[in-house]
């Protein structure tokens, strides 16, 4: 019985520092946009933008991570824009650019990246890569 008892508050002991330690993994991974420097934005076609953010507050070991938004167009000052870009899910993240983007009638988009890429929207459904060395 007391065996029992034991491991049941070790379980709760045990969730409860994990759910503490993966909330502070989903905040400290949020909080990396609040350093973000709004680097680019070009328009693509009649109803997308392509917004491009800078982070580089990492330090000496971590790289410049770019990140690219395909969103209708954000008006504002600088400061608003990243606001709304900080609500979004970036198309690409990655250390690298983009060469060249082209978005068809039918929607589907072909871009041209040099570099690595660290992540890739999860609501791209169908994209061209072409990767260059």
């Amino acid at each position: 019985m007391l065996n029992s008892t034991v491991i049941k508050r070790f379980h709760l002991i045990l969730t409860l520092l994990l759910l503490i330690i993966i909330g502070f993994l989903v905040i400290g991974n949020e909080s990396s946009r609040d350093n973000d420097v709004l680097k680019r934005s070009q328009k693509i076609n009649q109803s997308s933008w392509l917004y491009m953010t800078e982070y580089s507050a990492g330090g000496a070991t971590v790289p410049v991570i770019y990140r690219y938004y395909l969103t209708s167009e954000i008006t504002g000052n600088e400061k608003q824009v990243l606001n709304k870009l900080k609500t979004l899910e970036p198309l690409i993240e990655g250390v690298g650019s983009i060469r060249s983007i082209n978005i068809s009638g039918n929607g589907h988009i072909n871009f041209g990246w040099s570099g690595k890429i660290v992540s890739v929207s999860s609501k791209v459904g169908t994209a061209d890569f072409e990767f260059e060395n």
